[in-house]
């Protein structure tokens, strides 16, 4: 199995584009509130931010791209 091939790694992977979204915008915010971040602080964040990430994809992303309405094919 290759590294990125392990289930941690495929699962960051799953959630990429929410934990794309997310820890930008928890790094500025805790910027502007608690100033300039040092790496523990800026690592801390971005751990933090799979939380928010993941609750935006599963209850947001996933419904969306598997609603019915969505994903019915107009052609039959």
């Amino acid at each position: 199995m290759t590294l990125l091939g392990l289930r941690p790694l495929v699962w960051i992977g799953g959630l990429s584009y929410s934990l794309y979204l997310w820890h930008w915008t928890l790094l500025v915010i805790a910027s502007w509130r608690l100033g300039e971040l040092g790496p523990r602080s800026g690592f801390a964040v971005v751990a933090l931010s799979v939380v928010p990430a993941w609750f935006s994809f599963r209850y947001v992303e996933r419904p969306i791209r598997f609603a019915p309405a969505l994903n019915a094919n107009p052609g039959t």
